[in-house]
């Protein structure tokens, strides 16, 4: 099934807080972790340097969508997070309130080797790749 809004998937939360509200913190400060993670990386990004045009001037090493290697890295480990943030959604909200178009939809995205998570509870997907070799032609 895909769940039609928010208040679906998200409806018996305050229910199961308040009968397994240890698991159920537990879980939270995994996505905080995440979350955390994802802010570290973002703020670690290089923008080329001080340039004012806004303009990514670090034309070395570029391979994946004119990153530098540092924020092919970046990427990389911001897609991994994705996928961790997905799965760990899945472990707190189970398969069914996921939904198994949506899992298959994120089950594509990985096997093309694409880190990808909700955008929201709609069933629309952010997806980054995880390698450069998932922008290829090939793939």
């Amino acid at each position: 099934s895909i769940p039609s809004c928010s208040d679906i998937v998200h409806s018996n939360l305050r229910e199961r807080f308040n009968t397994h509200r240890e698991k159920i913190l537990e879980s939270m400060n995994t996505f905080i972790d995440i979350t955390n993670s994802a802010h570290k990386l973002l703020n670690s990004f290089d923008d080329g340097g001080d340039s004012d045009d806004g303009n990514n001037n670090n034309n070395n090493n570029e391979d994946l969508v004119g990153f530098s290697n540092k924020n092919q890295d970046i990427v990389s480990q911001l897609a991994i997070l994705m996928d961790q943030n997905f799965q760990h959604r899945i472990k707190l909200l189970g398969k069914s309130v996921v939904g198994k178009y949506n899992i298959h939809l994120s089950n594509i995205l990985s096997k093309f080797n694409f880190g990808n998570k909700f955008s929201g509870s709609g069933g629309c997907f952010v997806a980054l790749p995880k390698t450069q070799a998932a922008l290829s032609d090939d793939n």
